[in-house]
């Protein structure tokens, strides 16, 4: 039988490159039992191509690594930065002798070592080679455990590196009182092998200025032993961005003077980074100190405000931060990261350690085992969350060993992909892409499991392995999350999820996602709340409770829905239909005039009169629903909102109508639509102002003012759709005037009566309904009214005077700053400024003959009867003050009321307006004051156009 060849037997022992392998072994002065040793050595490494590159290497400088341990073959068959050390200091081969005890590693016993290794001639380079001696032999024990040991891993690097830390803090003079502070992964005795070290340095409150000149000084002289310059690698930078004040303060505190400033000054992320916090070198009796003084601090912190609010912003902006090529190889802090675990273990840490004083550890493992054993997770969420947590920090210690340097991105090399399979126990580069990705997506996942699902334990329906809390912890947990009534909460979870029905089983299953769903709105209580309403009035229809399970996105949209708007609710409530809607954009895009009308159309043609009105207010509900949606989520910008809002209006409009004509269908009548209506600019709140207009004598009277009493009772009447209000106070004399008149009669009262302000009014006017050629003779009439070739001086003052008339007397007391329709800067200020540059220029510039209030803005920017930079300004406000109008109806559900036209001072109802509009919860009072600065600069504008002489 033919000898397999050496090429073979490379492949066979797991060498990537065997070609390059066999040119290597060739240049070894090796017997072929030897060599047939090494290769059968190298077969168990991690690279062997790597094993076999560092035996030539090594053989350069002395060092045997045919003969050398079984420590040193893994530690130079893995890592190539390991490797680049030992040929640069070959003295650190003997460390490698034998790999280090892990169980043995103690902090004392590191801070003798590294004492004991000051010989006082060069301590940078003293400090660092002992350090690099302990990290090989660690390192060393990791790759040849054959198991997990990350654990103890973890904490015999932490204790190397306290020991570096105690001997630099020994070689800089530092005064005896000075004690250091390790926060982060340090702090939880869980370093990586290459990372930066989050410190803070502590003196007792007796120290002096002396005391923390001299403390001052030794601390940079920590950094340069540590992290300079030198003849060995530096070891990690120092990081002392976690003391108080982070950059901007002083490296060094009294006790004293850090208490002042965490009690005071101190953001919630804060105390979430001091629960990691522990002495770790120098004076440990002050070290002691100073944690036992914050740590009531840190144990209280979920009570504060928004505390998990804010911590979870702060986790998401960290995520937003990071490049879209980076996130789905990142280990520590993209989506279902370690940062994920981190961030879920020590909030329910922090949330349920102020009662429970088991839960105040530090590392993460400890954390979860914690957790468990207190009953605030499973048992098999914690075998989960440990598991996964265990193999991305296993991960991340692996592809930072293999070149000793420090990151946190899984690599993409085959060679470096391979192996880190090898050293896990994987068999291929891919084993470690597909279990990386897996872990992520169940990472993710657990975060709701562990932190959501827990609550449901107030039904009996949990599966044997699932955490029942206590009702104080539930309402410990509810509160941390926002949930201002727990004890409501609780009720309502209670009412969804209990029994044996489907609906109840599908409810606990989708519950724990829109708890957390709920809590990132501006109000969970009634968003919860709200979504109880609605499946409790459409629990019956099979496929709503089938939709929210089977799709996250209606169902998160649902949640941000009715954490946000009372008008939503209502009309989610009534309208199933809109459900499905939330899982297709398509379904949200609101539906055109011509669009409308088809639909209207094959409605009435299966309907009586009494049926049409309420036909076409149906349509009208349906699209105001369809439309906040979309608002609500981003989807439409406010020109199609507010386009959206007329045709809806008009759909109505036309049906009832439709409906009047049976009354007198053989008069020649028509609408004209004024105001808000007529320039296509309705909100959810607006009435709809119009006249009627008829020709004919008085048989023909008596037929149109019965068909316009019947249009607005249509409109107007108490039903079961809402009410569509008609405003026809803008025809001539007002009130007093008669409801419909003849063209004949508009035509004699405007030539012999009419008022500046009515020529003003008749600047929006355009067809609503009815007979089209009758209103366009109108529209015809009235040109030259509302087109003047001049304002005489007479017609300017009475529009500034009418102007101040309003402002005075219409202005609720106490709102004028704030008031959007009527306050200094809003819709009516703007529009009023918009309506004089019409009437003063629109005969000279036809382009300025529109209804539409931004359409007359940019008209006016473009004939340059205004500037480009008063456009925007007033583009900028009038398009603010109509989206905060129109979010105050979305928030509140009601489209009447003073309180629709102002903008909240409440923080909790200035919150749900935020979200409205877009903008994160804490900066809410950035959106109120930008308003009143647009509302401001508009207001300039509106005078220099008011008032300024040509």
């Amino acid at each position: 039988m033919r000898a397999p060849s050496l090429k073979s037997e490379l492949r066979a022992a797991g060498f990537f490159d065997p070609a390059r392998a066999e040119s290597l072994l060739g240049t070894l002065d090796l017997s072929d039992e030897a060599r047939a040793s090494l290769v059968a050595r190298l077969a168990d490494v991690a690279d062997p191509d790597l094993g076999l590159l560092a035996a030539v290497r090594l053989a350069d400088v002395g060092v045997q690594l045919v003969s050398g341990s079984d420590a040193l073959l893994a530690v130079a068959g893995f890592s190539q930065g390991a490797l680049d050390l030992l040929v640069a200091h070959p003295q650190l081969a003997s460390a490698l002798n034998e790999p280090a005890d892990l169980e043995t590693v103690t902090r004392d016993g590191e801070r003798a070592a590294a004492l004991a290794a000051l010989k006082g001639a060069d301590p940078a380079s003293e400090i660092r080679e002992h350090y690099y001696r302990r990290l090989l032999a660690v390192l060393a024990a990791d790759l040849l455990a054959g198991e997990d040991v990350f654990a103890q891993v973890a904490r015999a690097l932490t204790c190397v590196v306290g020991g570096a830390l105690e001997a630099a803090w020994h070689a800089s003079g530092a005064p005896a009182s000075l004690a250091v502070i390790a926060m982060g992964k340090t702090g939880g005795e869980e370093i990586n092998y290459i990372s930066d070290v989050d410190l803070t340095y502590v003196l007792p409150d007796d120290a002096t200025a002396s005391d923390v000149a001299v403390a001052t000084e030794a601390i940079g002289k920590i950094s340069t032993l540590i992290s300079a310059p030198g003849t060995w690698p530096a070891l990690w930078e120092i990081d002392l961005a976690l003391r108080p004040e982070g950059k901007d303060g002083p490296v060094v505190r009294t006790i004293a003077s850090s208490l002042a400033y965490y009690k005071k000054w101190a953001e919630n992320w804060e105390f979430q980074a001091l629960l990691k916090a522990r002495p770790i070198a120098g004076n440990l009796e002050v070290g002691r100190a100073y944690t036992d003084a914050v740590a009531p601090l840190v144990w209280d912190a979920a009570s504060r405000t928004n505390f998990v609010e804010s911590s979870r912003a702060m986790r998401q902006r960290v995520e937003a931060h990071l490049p879209a090529k980076l996130r789905a190889r990142e280990i520590k802090l993209g989506e279902g990261s370690l940062r994920d675990v981190e961030f879920t273990v020590q909030l329910l840490q922090m949330v349920h350690g102020r009662g429970d004083h088991a839960l105040r550890v530090r590392p993460t493992l400890d954390g979860i085992a914690a957790l468990r054993d207190g009953s605030y997770i499973s048992r098999t969420h914690a075998a989960k969350l440990d598991s996964a947590y265990r193999f991305l920090r296993n991960l991340e210690h692996r592809s930072q060993a293999r070149r000793l340097r420090r990151t946190h991105q899984l690599p993409t090399d085959e060679a470096t992909l391979r192996a880190i399979a090898r050293s896990m126990g994987m068999r291929a580069a891919g084993d470690v892409d597909e279990r990386f990705n897996a872990t992520r997506a169940e990472v993710r996942a657990l975060q709701q499991e562990i932190y959501y699902r827990p609550l449901l334990g107030v039904t009996a329906a949990l599966a044997p392995d699932e955490v029942a809390l206590e009702p104080e912890a539930a309402a410990a947990r509810l509160l941390a999350i926002g949930f201002k009534n727990p004890q409501a909460a609780m009720a309502n979870v209670a009412a969804l999820t209990a029994g044996l029905s489907r609906t109840a089983a599908i409810q606990r299953h989708i519950l724990p996602a829109m708890l957390e769903w709920f809590s990132r709105g501006p109000m969970p209580d009634r968003g919860l709340a709200s979504y109880r309403t609605v499946s409790e009035g459409l629990g019956a229809t099979s496929w709503f409770m089938r939709l929210l399970r089977d799709s996250a996105l209606a169902a998160e949209r649902m949640a941000h829905l009715l954490s946000t708007s009372q008008f939503v609710r209502d009309g989610m409530r009534d309208f199933a239909e809109s459900v499905a809607w939330l899982d297709d954009d398509s379904l949200l895009v609101p539906k055109t005039r011509e669009a409308l009308g088809a639909e209207l159309d094959a409605i009435l043609d299966r309907r009586g009169p009494e049926a049409m009105a309420h036909a076409g207010r149906f349509l009208r509900r349906r699209e105001l629903l369809r439309t906040a949606i979309a608002d609500i989520l981003g989807l439409i910008d406010r020109r199609e909102i507010r386009r959206a809002v007329t045709n809806a209006a008009e759909v109505a409009v036309r049906a009832a109508l439709r409906g009047a004509r049976v009354v007198a269908d053989d008069v020649e009548f028509g609408i004209i639509a004024m105001g808000r209506y007529g320039s296509s600019d309705l909100n959810y709140a607006s009435d709809a102002d119009v006249m009627f207009v008829f020709r004919g004598g008085e048989d023909a009277r008596v037929a149109a003012d019965a068909v316009a009493h019947a249009f607005i009772a249509s409109l107007n009447s108490i039903d079961t759709e809402p009410p569509l209000p008609i405003d026809a106070d803008l025809r001539p004399e007002g009130k007093s005037g008669a409801l419909v008149r003849s063209l004949d009669g508009y035509r004699d009262y405007y030539a012999k009566w009419v008022d500046t302000w009515e020529r003003q009014a008749l600047l929006k006017a355009r067809y609503a309904g009815g007979n089209h050629a009758i209103v366009e003779e109108f529209l015809a009439m009235i040109d030259p009214l509302r087109y003047p070739k001049k304002l005489n001086a007479t017609e300017v003052q009475e529009i500034r005077l009418m102007k101040a008339r309003i402002e005075r007397d219409r202005t609720p007391r106490g709102t004028r700053g704030r008031h959007l329709k009527l306050g200094p800067g809003g819709l009516f200020d703007i529009e009023y400024a918009v309506q004089f540059l019409q009437l003063r220029w629109a005969h000279e510039y036809p382009q300025l003959r529109v209804t539409g209030t931004q359409e007359a803005i940019d008209a006016a920017a473009a004939c340059g009867v205004l500037s480009s930079d008063d456009a925007e300004a007033l583009r900028r406000a009038w398009n603010m003050a109509d989206a905060l109008r129109g979010a105050n109806v979305l928030a509140s559900g009601r489209t009447h009321g003073a309180k629709v036209d102002i903008l909240p001072t409440d923080v909790d109802e200035l919150g749900v307006i935020a979200a409205l509009m877009g903008v994160p919860l804490e900066e809410r009072h950035e959106m109120e004051e930008t308003y009143l600065r647009r509302a401001r600069i508009a207001r300039g504008v509106v005078e220099k156009i008011l008032f300024e002489e040509d």
